[in-house]
This record gives structure tokens, C-alpha cells and sequence, in this order.
């Protein structure tokens, strides 16, 4: 597939397959080796450079992931379950970060210290790493 928009010449690449249901965030490491993505099947996968899943966690019993940001050597998530979640590459989860009152909707990273999420709770929060 091969398509010209403003000027340039896009192709895709690649297609990743794997979640089980709607994928809800993708985004590349900081060094551009991996993806990480997210899924409503309640899922976050660390997809290798040759599309394979590398690692995949996660349960329904905390809701399904809407986005997942690297910051550094860490992987923050955000979802159903009202939380944010800091994890290492491996999906060991070092961190619970509480506060909003429903539903955490995105989630940015400003720098390797600082995360900023948005919420259903009509809140925007900064949080320090």
C-alpha cells in the first residue's frame, strides 16, 4: 500500500497482529526498537522490531488499558480501572498511582520524570516519577 499526502510518498510497512479486540494506543520506545500498544482485551504488548510480540500482560479483572507511554526505561499505562500504572519493560509493575475518580483517558510523558494524565473525571493531573 503506497499513498502520496501533501507532497510525500507514504507506504506502510508493517501490519502487528495479536490483541483480541480494539487497539486503543501505539507508540515507539525512545530508541525506536520496539512498539508498545494497548487494547481493549484488557492487554499491553511490547511488539519487536520484526512485528513478534516480545512481551504481553494484563487481565480483565482491573478493566482494559486506553494508552501506554514510555518515560525512560519504564512504561506508564492508563485505563479503565481509574489508576496509573508505572512498569518495566518486562511488565512487572512498580507503581499504583491513584487519584482520579473515573476512567484515565491519556497519558503524556513531558519529560523522564514527569507524567501528565487526563481523565472522564474532567481533571488533568501532573504526577512525578
Amino acid at each position: 500500500y503506497q499513498r502520496r499526502v501533501h507532497g510525500y510518498t507514504c507506504r506502510l510497512v508493517r501490519v502487528l497482529y495479536g490483541h483480541q479486540n480494539q487497539v486503543t494506543s501505539a507508540m515507539y520506545t525512545a530508541n525506536g526498537t520496539k512498539v508498545l500498544s494497548t487494547s481493549a482485551d484488557a492487554t499491553v504488548k511490547v511488539w519487536g522490531p520484526t512485528g513478534q510480540v516480545v512481551k504481553s500482560w494484563g487481565t480483565w479483572e482491573n478493566g482494559w488499558y486506553r494508552q501506554v507511554v514510555p518515560v525512560g526505561r519504564q512504561l506508564v499505562t492508563v485505563g479503565d480501572d481509574r489508576n496509573v500504572k508505572v512498569w518495566d519493560l518486562e511488565g512487572n509493575q512498580l507503581h499504583t498511582w491513584s487519584g482520579h475518580t473515573n476512567w484515565v483517558l491519556a497519558v503524556c510523558a513531558l519529560n523522564p520524570t514527569t507524567v501528565v494524565t487526563a481523565g472522564d473525571d474532567r481533571t488533568v493531573r501532573i504526577w512525578s516519577l
